[in-house]
């Protein structure tokens, strides 16, 4: 089936926390359809392939939801570390009814450097099943790389003129 892009491209703008649609076909009833995958053109970024999945809407599914991380990491404020994103969106098992867009992670928590959040801390939305391993770091806080200055007895001694007089001489 062929599907107009800039139609598509609006509905899944207006629609995308769910990613869910009602198919219609000429001479077929409606179809509910979840988008699995949107292929795009890497330099136009123009829509060249999409992949649709059947469901039921009480229908459990598997799918990766986005993570979005919310909150300031006291580990990153106050004593200068790095947050790490270690996964962008996690495996879960759901009713295709309850997709939501994201997974809000709150990161408040991490306090010190090497601090880490698991998958199995994400708090997820009724109804969902953690489909990762448990034991998965989900976010870290790294410490910071710092190149150390070097001190006035590490630095290499500077030419005077008077040593570059005398290496010339000899």
């Amino acid at each position: 089936m062929q599907v107009d892009e800039i139609a598509f491209t609006r509905l899944q703008r207006e629609h995308s926390s769910r990613n869910i649609l009602s198919l219609r076909l000429p001479g077929a009833p409606v179809q509910t359809a979840l988008i699995r995958h949107v292929t795009r053109d890497p330099i136009s970024g123009r829509v060249l392939h999409i992949d649709f999945a059947r469901v039921g809407l009480r229908e459990r599914i598997e799918s990766r939801i986005p993570l979005h991380f919310i909150g300031v990491a006291p580990g990153v404020k106050v004593q200068g570390g790095v947050l790490l994103h270690l996964l962008e969106s996690i495996p879960v098992e759901c009713s295709a009814e309850n997709l939501v867009e994201s997974i809000e992670v709150d990161i408040t928590s991490l306090d010190e450097i090497d601090s880490i959040l698991y998958a199995r801390d994400i708090k997820l939305p009724a109804g969902y099943a953690l489909m990762a391993d448990p034991e998965e770091p989900v976010v870290k806080i790294a410490p910071p790389r710092v190149e150390a200055a070097p001190s006035a007895t590490e630095a290499p001694a500077a030419e005077t003129p008077a040593a570059a007089a005398e290496t010339t001489e000899s």
